[in-house]
C-alpha cells in the first residue's frame, strides 16, 4: 500500500525486488489526504483480496494470487521526508460470514462517487 497526499494505492509487492516478480498496483483511491492531519486507516488481507479504507469511506480493493501466501513479516515502508503512526494494532482475524455482501455495499457505494 501506499499513501500520500494525492490519496492511496492498494497493490501487490514484489517478493523479490523486481527480480521475478514485479509489483501490481491493484486499486487506487484519489481522494486527497491534507498533510498535519490524522486519518484513522483499516487495511484487511484475506486470502487473495486487499481492502483499505480511510476515514471509514474512502476504499480501494484488489485481489491476486499472490497476495494469498504465508507471510512471515510485514512492513511500513516510508519514502519521503517523514510519516507518523498513531494507535498501530496488528491482528489475525476470520472473515465474517456476511464478508461477500459488506464487500459488494462498499464497492457499489465507491462507484456511486
Amino acid at each position: 500500500m501506499t499513501i500520500n497526499d494525492k490519496g492511496f494505492t492498494v497493490q501487490k509487492d514484489s517478493h523479490d525486488h523486481n527480480m521475478t516478480d514485479k509489483s501490481a498496483v491493484l486499486d487506487r483511491n484519489t481522494n486527497p489526504i491534507k498533510t498535519g492531519e490524522w486519518h484513522p486507516l483499516v487495511i484487511e488481507i484475506q486470502g487473495k483480496e486487499m481492502l483499505a479504507r480511510r476515514d471509514s469511506d474512502a476504499t480501494a480493493y484488489g485481489s491476486h494470487e499472490a497476495i494469498d501466501v504465508k507471510k512471515a513479516n510485514f512492513g511500513l515502508t516510508v519514502a519521503g521526508e517523514s510519516v507518523s503512526f498513531k494507535n498501530l494494532r496488528v491482528w489475525e482475524a476470520s472473515p465474517g460470514k456476511d464478508w461477500d455482501a459488506n464487500k459488494a455495499k462498499l464497492l457499489a457505494s465507491r462507484a456511486a462517487k
